[in-house]
């Protein structure tokens, strides 16, 4: 899990919580004269500094105290003055560190809410499950409802986007993927989705078919699939949905965030841990309502579950590429290599772009 902790113009800074991303969740010291840990923030500065285009660092002085705030602080003794940073009534979202797929996440509107969930899962808290199975008209043929217990005590408490960017009133988040090589190198896939929700999105009604838009939460939805195959679009088809171009300004910035995240914990990699190894990591954006994304997960298992014809292509295309440049390259293939058509590409056309080097502090 991971939160947003600033946002200059079309930047993000995030802290990822990874078994080889060992970070802090670290606060600001303008929001509390007793914070430490300064120098993290510093030294992103100075890599910001070194790495933006020039016109940006004039804007960077007049942004920084206005866009550059802690919404990912650590909480124990500190609960007290929660409430003062943002006032008592808003929405948040609750979500146990461990798990995936939507499971036990919450849409919170106080700090009593917040409270009360935390004692729940403590104590063990009763998850409601649904599962559902689809014929080939996609319509429900079963449904099977089971309790299941779980108990945790790291959660993030993530500060809910208000005023997201709608598609026909609903809802949505980009799934893209970025894949790290043991030698460290980062590639960014050309191709990834949007998934919707299926209901309509209003602050005030608390339905996860309306706030969460995992696949896992809206596939066992009745409606689901009725206005797009698999509450889905590709990247070709975002095209038409927004004002912007979508891949010149949108994803472009979807990738410079990507890599960004990777950057500001390239130091608590364990290179050795990662020697010939290899991970491909969904990264979850929100657009809002300015058409800005913002990232708010990496998921360091995303689901490969193929559950639309978009995902029949992207999926196993996806997976293809990146063996060619990791198990390929220590194994080489004596034949051909299996075609795996996806949209107007050729099929001998590897589409994950390279961004570089997690270059070392």
């Amino acid at each position: 899990m991971n939160n947003i902790i600033y946002n200059f113009e079309d930047n993000l800074l995030i802290l990822h919580n990874h078994t080889d991303f060992q970070q802090l969740m670290l606060p600001i010291p303008s929001v509390d004269a007793n914070y430490q840990h300064q120098s993290e923030l510093f030294q992103f500065i100075s890599f910001y500094r070194q790495n933006c285009p020039q016109h940006k660092l004039a804007e960077l002085d007049k942004t920084i105290k206005q866009n550059f705030f802690s919404f990912t602080t650590l909480y124990d003794n500190k609960v007290n003055h929660y409430p003062t940073l943002f006032g008592n009534e808003n929405l948040w979202i609750f979500k146990p560190s461990n798990m995936n797929q939507g499971r036990g996440i919450h849409v919170v509107r106080s700090l009593q809410e917040v409270l009360d969930i935390q004692n729940k899962y403590q104590g063990g808290y009763k998850e409601k499950l649904l599962e559902v199975k689809r014929n080939e008209q996609n319509e429900i043929i079963n449904k099977v409802v089971y309790l299941n217990t779980l108990v945790t005590e790291q959660f993030v408490i993530q500060k809910y986007i208000e005023k997201p960017f709608l598609i026909d009133g609903r809802k949505f988040d980009i799934r893209a993927y970025v894949l790290l090589t043991s030698n460290l190198q980062i590639y960014f896939y050309r191709e990834g989705q949007l998934r919707l929700a299926t209901e309509k999105f209003d602050t005030k009604v608390q339905s996860n078919y309306v706030h969460l838009t995992n696949n896992a939460i809206q596939y066992t939805h009745p409606q689901y699939g009725k206005s797009e195959e698999g509450n889905q679009y590709n990247f070709d088809q975002a095209q038409s949905l927004f004002k912007k171009d979508f891949r010149k300004d949108i994803l472009a910035k979807i990738k410079m965030i990507s890599y960004t995240a990777f950057q500001t914990v390239k130091h608590k990699i364990n290179k050795q841990k990662r020697k010939n190894c290899f991970e491909i990591f969904g990264m979850d954006f929100i657009i809002d309502e300015q058409q800005y994304p913002w990232l708010i997960e990496v998921n360091t298992n995303p689901s490969l579950e193929v559950t639309s014809k978009l995902l029949d292509q992207l999926f196993p295309r996806m997976v293809n590429d990146a063996f060619q440049l990791t198990i390929d390259l220590v194994f080489p293939q004596n034949e051909p290599n299996h075609n795996y058509p996806l949209m107007n590409y050729k099929n001998d056309e590897n589409l994950w772009e390279s961004m570089g080097y997690l270059q070392s502090s």
